[in-house]
């Protein structure tokens, strides 16, 4: 976490949020991922996952990318 906070791991730790476009802080507890997964179309036997970060009053609004569903549902 310390790591996080010198300013030449800025790039890791600021991002946008997908939905407002406004700056979000990974490290606050204001920010989520929300997590979509899939069947992997190469292995029968595996899922494929993807994160997109969020502030918590944005996540409901997030629509989910054709072919992804929400994780655990």
């Amino acid at each position: 976490m310390r790591m996080l906070s010198h300013k030449k791991f800025r790039k890791y730790r600021y991002g946008k949020c997908v939905v407002c476009g406004k700056v979000l802080d990974k490290l606050s507890r204001v920010n989520t991922i929300v997590s979509f997964t899939r069947p992997s179309p190469r292995h029968e036997k595996y899922y494929e996952w993807k994160g997109l970060w969020t502030h918590k009053s944005c996540a409901s609004r997030i629509k989910i990318p054709k072919g992804w569903g929400k994780f655990g549902k």
